[in-house]
């Protein structure tokens, strides 16, 4: 019979702290998180998914009963290899990809299969199968083989980053992929624990359901789970999955690797259903809370990721809700766990807060146009501030006034009935607010944030003086990427003119948004002076 177990087999990489990559199964792994730095794999979608099985691995294995149970696990500087063990042998076989009852994250098909195997490419979203674009991939989808290791590392993407699919094929618990972001430790028995979730969190989860490969229970296609606990959201089965071993040694088509043993096919059918919005909250993800809905912060093609730095890292519901006041945020709860845990003494660290940021960007839908692995960091001073998030949320909502400003002052360059070029000039106006977006970046990092660092929190013109600097920083980057985009543009009479009139806007745009307060006095001066005629 053919078999492959996760637990002992060499399937995932990992670099220890000198620098050099170890390939091992879980329990070694884990066994050797002390001396590891990071888990590491060229599919983000993979890496993360690693580091989201072997949390609710440990999860499972040590079940903690709140912060204090985690302090002390920390306290041990080590996962405890006996208890790994133990739980290896009990549930060994829940960890074979081929078993015959319980294939690892995957059902056994019984009875009558309904309909054709599907080819194995599908495992792995980011590869062209189906109707899927085929931008460099230019074989046959049904054509691909992957060897036991490449079909681990596609398994474990599936919880957290399955897109929908088509009639009946649900995305995964989070709808459409969010932003997952991980806390980093020195190593990686700190990083697995910092991301076990112990603090209540904003949607209590409600149910005892096990984890995915400890749970008995046979999925149908199209369940809809009402009450669900961490562990199952984390190891979330949207589709139903038996992988079929192919016959004799082949060549893995993902990797090139050769003479290994292959799966070129498997079941394919609809799992479970994604869950109504505000049922589940995800403790690695953070939340944009509306008057109608709470939503995942998710990629976005046109904003970079360190303007998220607030939702991702600080701003927790009643800090922050906008001009209008009817939008609010809400960290990852694993971030919020982090900073009581420094608070209260059971971390004992002066570093920065440090994240890696994992997502994919879809339609919304099955089509996915890139993938992302970020990493973010705020000195610890910042994170402990009480007002820190509200203060680079409202520089944040100032930058997105300027980055408008350009929008409008652009177009008032381009010739009011010309329609040749249009879409080339949109271009260009994107490539002015890109360019200013990429020169306040390096600004923000070494101005903003270490001004707000340094802020006397006794200070009451504290806030006042650091948005003060903020906006003169807006205006001089916002007029030099202005500079930049209008410079090539044609010199004769008509395009000066256009011209002009896109520095006026800007000017006046940044009086509007930046100085209200200026206008305002004016307006005053001239009723009263008015008055005093």
């Amino acid at each position: 019979m053919v078999s492959y177990n996760l637990l002992t087999e060499p399937w995932i990489t990992s670099i220890d702290l000198s620098g050099n990559p170890v390939q091992e199964g879980i329990l070694a792994t884990l066994k050797n998180a002390h001396k590891i730095d990071s888990i590491f794999d060229p599919a983000p979608p993979v890496e993360f998914g690693i580091y989201r099985l072997l949390i609710a691995f440990i999860t499972d294995v040590f079940q903690p009963q709140g912060l204090e149970d985690l302090a002390d696990l920390l306290d041990r500087k080590r996962l405890d290899p006996t208890a790994l063990d133990e739980y290896a042998a009990r549930w060994r076989d829940r960890f074979d990809l081929f078993d015959e009852k319980y294939p690892f994250l995957q059902q056994a098909i019984t009875g009558v299969i309904k309909k054709p195997p599907e080819p194995i490419s599908r495992l792995m979203q980011h590869l062209p199968a189906g109707t899927n674009v085929s931008h460099f991939h230019h074989g046959r989808w049904d054509e691909n083989s992957f060897s036991f290791e490449q079909c681990a590392k596609g398994l474990v993407t599936i919880a957290p980053f399955m897109t929908a699919g088509g009639a009946g094929l649900s995305p995964s618990i989070n709808g459409s992929p969010p932003w997952y972001v991980l806390v980093k430790g020195n190593n990686l028995f700190e990083t697995l624990l910092y991301n076990v979730c112990q603090i209540p969190m904003t949607v209590k989860p409600i149910g005892d359901s096990p984890v995915a490969w400890r749970n008995d229970k046979r999925i149908d296609p199209g369940d809809e789970p009402k009450t669900f606990s961490i562990v199952e959201g984390l190891t979330w089965r949207p589709r139903i999955i038996q992988l079929i071993p192919g016959n004799g040694k082949g060549t893995c088509t993902y990797t090139g690797e050769k003479d290994v043993d292959t799966v070129s096919h498997m079941h394919y059918y609809p799992g479970q259903k994604s869950p109504e919005p505000g049922l589940w909250v995800d403790p690695q993800v953070a939340y944009k809370k509306t008057k109608d809905a709470i939503r995942p912060l998710r990629p976005d093609e046109n904003k970079a990721l360190w303007r998220d730095i607030g939702p991702l890292m600080l701003l927790q519901h009643g800090d922050y809700s906008g001009k209008d006041g009817k939008v609010s945020f809400d960290r990852p709860a694993v971030v919020t766990q982090y900073k009581q845990m420094v608070s209260n003494g059971m971390i004992k660290r002066s570093e920065p807060l440090r994240l890696e940021v994992y997502g994919i960007r879809t339609d919304g839908k099955m089509k996915i146009y890139e993938w992302y692995h970020e990493k973010l960091a705020l000195p610890i001073e910042i994170l402990k501030k009480a007002n820190s998030g509200r203060q680079i949320q409202d520089a944040m909502d100032l930058a997105d006034s300027v980055a408008y400003i350009l929008r409008k002052a652009m177009k008032k360059a381009y010739p009011r009935n010309a329609k040749s070029n249009e879409s080339g000039f949109d271009n260009l106006i994107l490539s002015v607010q890109s360019s200013y977006w990429s020169h306040l970046k390096g600004q923000f990092e070494s101005i903003f944030l270490k001004t707000l660092s340094q802020q006397d929190e006794n200070d009451l013109d504290a806030y006042t003086k650091l948005m003060e600097q903020w906006k003169k920083i807006l205006d001089d980057t916002g007029k030099n990427a202005l500079d930049k985009g209008l410079g090539p543009l044609d010199t004769d009479g008509d395009s000066l003119r256009r011209q002009v009139k896109a520095m006026n806007e800007y000017s006046s745009g940044i009086r509007f948004a930046l100085y209200p307060d200026s206008i305002q006095a004016k307006k005053k001066n001239r009723q009263k002076n008015k008055e005093d005629k």
